[in-house]
């Protein structure tokens, strides 16, 4: 595996967590650690057997990945919350948080205690997200702006089949038409501000021939 596999697949380790509490009921907490301690091993061992110069580049990308996903994560937030507003139904955006907040500290927490830890999962997704697609897929959409934009909001409808398939069961969402449209927008907005603003930052950050004009 090469670092920046290793650095892409330990990205992903909050999201694997989420997964495995849905699918097979594993405690949040235990599956974030338990994948955090799994996934970041297999990058030191990676970060070990690299030359400082591997180190370096890698540092560069996963820098921008993180950026990317804190301003894509901010923004598909502030299109769920736009797209609500235009929306009568009783649909709420952010009812998500408090429901992850519940998994991590459990239902006796208060409401506020909740909705902190839940928007600091939220967040931690999000940006790590946006780190796993700097990684995995972002020297792909570094040529030109429409080879960004695709495969970015091809990202952001990936993670949403994702939420489609297991959170309406989950959660128990009644106006479930809204929530498919107003996530699956959400998303593509978030997708295109990956593809995109990644594009940026590996062209400013991370230097590789291939992107010589």
């Amino acid at each position: 595996m090469t670092l920046r596999r290793a650095v892409g697949l330990a990205a992903l380790f909050s999201g694997t967590a989420l997964l495995l509490n849905l699918i097979v009921r594993v405690a949040l907490p235990v599956g974030l650690i338990g994948t955090a301690g799994v996934l970041g091993g297999v990058l030191l061992v990676r970060l070990f057997r690299s030359d400082p110069e591997a180190r370096q580049l890698e540092w560069n990308v996963a820098k921008a990945g993180l950026l990317t996903g804190l301003v894509a994560t901010f923004a598909y937030d502030v299109a769920r919350w736009g797209l609500s507003l235009l929306d009568p139904s009783p649909f709420q955006p952010f009812e998500t948080l408090k429901v992850f907040g519940a998994l991590l500290l459990g239902d006796a927490a208060s409401v506020s205690a909740r909705l902190i830890a839940g928007a600091i999962l939220h967040l931690v997704n999000g940006t790590c997200f946006g780190m796993a697609y700097a990684a995995l897929v972002g020297r792909q959409g570094r040529r030109s702006v429409s080879s960004a934009a695709v495969p970015g909001i091809s990202w952001g409808l990936f993670l949403e089949t994702f939420q489609l398939t297991l959170y309406p069961d989950w959660l128990r969402i009644i106006a479930i038409r809204e929530f498919i449209v107003i996530s699956a927008l959400s998303h593509v907005v978030f997708g295109a501000t990956i593809g995109l603003l990644s594009r940026r930052l590996l062209r400013r950050w991370v230097y590789d021939p291939y992107l010589i004009d």
